[in-house]
């Protein structure tokens, strides 16, 4: 009879505890909403104190760390995500950020710790432009053996939300390279222009080629159309032959 009291108790712990991360799951996804986000993914902490969500179609995320019942968000795009940090017991397992600078862990190499189990798996986040203190999403909060299923379960999950991250930061930074490329090519300075005596004198120079019979008149006008910069002169050029081609009835 006791152990049967027991067992229900503990079902019924279990029924609350599931109806109550179901409840607040909901109602971190309505925060999110509210800032203007459209979720299309979303993770919230195993301690249900913070939480994640991403739009993959307007390109930005919302950041919450719960204030008692309150659900504060930070929204922000893509590009303001400075770093993505996976840590395990305190040491760092994989880290993205900003720049490219090495770190341990980058690139998705998975540093392996040593313990056999692990207390705190955890996903830190730092975010651009803001004096927010980083967001850490916790995946695991209590000691477990690492060859046990809920250890790899929440590792699963928070390497692919870190990979996640990772895809983020990357495109970041092709976005940011793609940027300076183009602001060096507007602040590359222009060629200076050929002056104009200088023109002159190639053009008497040509002129000169084609009296003593060295250019005839059709290449002395080509190459002077280059001097001036006449970008049009060879389908002028062109059209011309072909309608002297048309009159003779010889090909052009």
């Amino acid at each position: 009879m006791w152990l049967g009291l027991i067992v229900g108790s503990l079902v019924l712990w279990l029924v609350a505890g599931a109806v109550r991360a179901n409840q607040r799951e909901k109602a971190f996804l309505a925060a999110m909403a509210a800032a203007g986000l459209r979720v299309t993914q979303h993770v919230v902490g195993i301690d249900q104190k913070t939480g994640v969500g991403i739009d993959e179609v307007s390109g930005k995320m919302c950041l919450i760390t719960a204030d008692g019942k309150n659900l504060p968000t930070r929204l922000f795009p893509y590009d303001d995500l400075f770093s993505a940090e996976l840590i395990e017991d305190g040491v760092s397992l994989m880290m993205a950020s900003r720049g490219r600078f090495p770190h341990p862990g980058e690139n998705g190499r998975w540093v392996n710790s040593a313990a056999s189990s692990a207390r705190v798996l955890e996903l830190r986040l730092v975010v651009s432009r803001t004096t927010a203190p980083p967001l850490s999403l916790t995946f695991l909060n209590v000691q477990t053996p690492k060859n046990s299923r809920q250890y790899t379960d929440k590792a699963a999950s928070a390497r692919r939300w870190f990979s996640l991250m990772n895809v983020i930061i990357d495109q970041a930074n092709r976005n940011e390279e793609e940027r300076m490329a183009r602001r060096a090519a507007l602040e590359t300075p222009a060629a200076p222009p050929v002056p104009l005596g200088a023109v002159a004198d190639e053009i008497k120079k040509l002129g000169e080629l084609m009296s003593s019979g060295l250019l005839t008149e059709e290449e002395f006008a080509e190459q002077k159309a280059k001097l001036l910069g006449d970008t049009d002169y060879e389908a002028r050029a062109a059209a011309r032959r072909l309608s002297f081609g048309n009159r003779t009835g010889r090909p052009s």
